[in-house]
């Protein structure tokens, strides 16, 4: 009875458990082996106000001399997810807004690491679009940039080099899916499964004890 109960605990429960442990690892890890070579990723958070008129009353928002009504933040992080230096690097971020009077004001660098990254030069600027040369982007290198604008914007961005994938990370929210959501699915399947299969088990070796003692009382 004892061995009996150990067997239907190890199968009911520890068996689900590593199934689920396995696929959770497997799932997490399988996209970090094939980013490879050279690859550069990015994230682009949606604009938040910085400063509106409700906050700051009757006072005037100046940017560089300029009078602006409202100011809003567009964060975008960007690093080196392959595993090749990269060297001289251009990237571009576009800005597309339906405020013809769109402007950006200024532009905040937070890298790292923070001391001994490399130079990053603005070049190639336009009005609705900031471009800056990477001198050097070692894998794992990060920079976080703000930009500070006058309305809210799509910002898009661009980097072209010989065998470069740019890849874009979307920033999950609150109601999608997750990848540990499949996994946790994947165990509770799996523990069900488990569960289904030794009731199956114990059905058909009741009905076959009670085959025997009916042949017996026969």
């Amino acid at each position: 009875m004892s061995e009996r109960k150990n067997n239907w605990m190890r199968d009911f429960l520890l068996v689900p458990i590593i199934v689920g442990l396995v696929i959770a690892i497997a799932t997490y890890l399988m996209p970090n082996f094939f980013d490879k070579g050279k690859q550069i990723s990015y994230t682009v958070e949606d604009a938040v106000t910085y400063l509106d008129r409700s906050s700051i009353g009757n006072s005037v928002i100046k940017f560089n001399d300029i009078v602006v009504p409202e100011v809003f933040a567009m964060r975008v992080r960007l690093w080196n997810s392959g595993d090749v230096p990269l060297k001289d690097l251009a990237v571009r971020f576009e800005f597309y807004s339906i405020n013809k009077e769109f402007r950006i004001l200024s532009v905040n660098h937070n890298t790292r690491p923070s001391k001994e990254f490399g130079a990053i030069t603005e070049q190639g600027s336009e009005d609705n679009s900031k471009r800056y040369i990477y001198q050097l982007l070692n894998p794992k290198d990060e920079d976080s940039i703000v930009f500070l604008a006058n309305s809210k914007a799509e910002l898009k961005v661009f980097s072209k080099a010989e065998g470069l994938n740019l890849k874009n990370i979307p920033i999950a929210k609150d109601g999608e899916f997750k990848w540990y959501y499949a996994a946790i699915g994947a165990g509770i399947a799996s523990m069900l499964s488990s569960f289904v299969e030794f009731l199956i088990g114990r059905i058909r070796r009741k009905r076959k004890k009670d085959a025997i003692e009916a042949d017996v009382e026969k």
